[in-house]
Formats: C-alpha cells, structure tokens, sequence
C-alpha cells in the first residue's frame, strides 16, 4: 500500500515550492507511518489518508497565507482609506453643485448624472487607487513599521503616533499622484473652451491656452519631481520618519520644484499669441498680458511662502525633537 502512500505525499508537495518539498515529504511520511501504528493494510492506510484530508487542504498548511492586503497594513489601510474617500468625495460634490448651477433643461437628469456619475465614480476610484497602492506594498512586501526595539517604546503621551504617520504619508503619497497626474495631464491636453456673455463684456475663445514647447519641458520636468518626492516619502514610511539626510533631498526637490515652476510660468511667451489677442479684442485692453503675469506672480508668491512654511515646520520639528 505504499503506492496510495506515494501518491498522497506526491499530491500534496508538488502544490509546494521546490525547496519546500524534499522536507515536507520525509516530515509528513514520518507522520502518516505514525498513525499507521504498524498496521499497513490496504484499509488501515485508506482510512488514515481519508482522515488526513485532501492534498490540496493539506498543501495549504504548509504555505504562508496570502492577502491582498494582509493583517499588519489592514489598519492603516482602512485609515487611509477614511480620508481618501472623504477628500474624494468632497471635490466631486463641489464639483457636482457646480454643475447643477449651469443653465440645463432637465435638473432631475443633471442630479442623477452628477450624484450616480460623478460623486460614486469618484469614491469608487479612490477605493480602488488606495487599494492597489496598499496591495503593491503588501506584494512588496514593503515594511511599514520598523523593526521592533524596546527603546522605541512611545513615551506617554508625548511621542507622535506612528500609525498616524504612516496614515498621513500614504495620503500624501495617493493625493500627490492624484492631483499630480491630473495637473499633468491638463498641461498636455491644454485645451479650452472658454465662452463668456456679460452686458459689456463678449469673449469667446477655442483652442490651446499655454505655449505647448514650454509644456513640453516642464511636464516632463514635474513628473520626475513627482516621482522624487514621492520615493522620498516611501523612504520616510520606512524610516518612521524623516533622517536628516532624507529631509535634505526632499528641500532640495521641494525647492528645484518651486522653482522649475517659476523659470516656466513668468516666461513672456507662457500664453499663446491668440489668446492674448482674443483677451485684447474682447476687453480693448492693450495691457492685458500684464494683468495676467501679475496674476501668475502672485500665485508663485504663494507657492514660494507656503513651500518655505512647509519646509521650515518639517525642520524645526527634526531639530527639536533631536535636542
């Protein structure tokens, strides 16, 4: 009756890794010679194998559990996932009663396409980009908490909660590539349809709005910055936090961003020709692109002052908590 013996133990290893298999042969014939307490006859080894169970159940001991998302992320993963779906969801209902504003014959049919179309469209893609990020981790097999130490015990209750942090990165991480993707892609779509009746003021103007060899350039450009700073952030999720050496390279690409930014959207030629002129025809305006310069100005100056205020709280932080 070894046969039948042979070929239970050959059914369940070759569901097995190959260098799991030479182990767990020897390891489970020990085990069914065992329950066999001497008997080998045909039914004693029928019985024995039938109460073993089915290779495939068997084989699935042996194998480490997989997830989609496994236990130790599950958490965070769901925190994540909170603020994901209501920042979602938010920018669709703005978006939505934007909508519902604009002159349209049928109201019902503009509600159920915005509350149907766009806000569940919308939660529906933040459920999924946040899962696929969450399910490339646990593929990855990517740590977020780092190794256990006693000396990295929290005092109480002064030391920030870690799970807050790695909820906090991972939202940066999604909205980064959310928004970010979607600034790029308008950037190289660049394309308007703009069309405006006041009393004393007629505009109407179809085609492209930004200089598309400038585009070209910076594009480009702000995805690898994108990409930067979001492995700068991996690397924080992994560190539990920022180093000195990693909060250097992420105010380096922070400020060459910023900068990039700058150097493209205050060139002369940034709109196109028959914009300005459609602006100029319309309004009889001869300086109407240095109106709109100033505005681009201004919108730099921001993005200057809230970048430096970012950058000087992450320092000051990660020099008062070392001292």
């Amino acid at each position: 009756m070894n046969n039948l013996i042979d070929r239970y133990v050959y059914d369940v290893t070759k569901k097995l890794k190959e260098e799991q298999r030479a182990e767990i042969d020897k390891e489970l014939r020990a085990h069914i010679y065992d329950m066999l307490n001497g008997d080998e006859s045909e039914d004693n080894v029928k019985k024995v194998l039938t109460n073993l169970g089915a290779p495939s159940k068997l084989a699935s001991n042996y194998k480490e559990p997989r997830y989609l998302i496994g236990p130790e992320l599950f958490d965070d993963y769901l925190s994540v996932l909170k603020i994901v779906i209501i920042v979602f969801g938010i920018i669709a209902l703005i978006s939505g009663l934007i909508q519902l504003f604009k002159p349209d014959d049928n109201i019902f049919e503009t509600f159920i396409d915005v509350l149907f179309g766009s806000i569940i469209g919308s939660l529906f893609t933040g459920f999924a980009l946040t899962t696929l990020v969450f399910a490339i981790l646990e593929y990855r097999n990517v740590k977020l908490r780092p190794e256990f130490k006693v000396e990295s015990l929290p005092q109480i209750p002064k030391t920030p909660s870690k799970k807050n942090l790695r909820v906090e990165t991972i939202v940066e991480i999604i909205l980064s590539i959310v928004f970010g993707g979607l600034f790029m892609w308008i950037l190289l779509v660049n394309y308007v349809d703009l069309n405006f009746n006041f009393d004393t003021f007629q505009f109407h103007y179809t085609g492209a709005l930004l200089n598309k060899d400038l585009m070209y350039i910076f594009v480009p450009l702000f995805g690898v910055s994108l990409v930067v700073d979001n492995i700068i952030r991996v690397f924080k999720l992994k560190q539990g936090g920022y180093s000195k050496v990693l909060l250097s390279t992420y105010t380096i690409s922070q400020i060459l961003g910023v900068l990039l930014f700058t150097i493209i959207f205050l060139q002369p030629n940034i709109l196109v020709p028959q914009y300005i002129d459609a602006l100029i025809n319309s309004s009889g305006n001869q300086n109407i692109l240095d109106s709109i310069m100033w505005i681009f100005r201004s919108i730099i100056i921001v993005i200057w002052i809230g970048t430096s205020i970012e950058l000087v709280i992450l320092w000051y932080k990660k020099l008062n908590h070392q001292n």
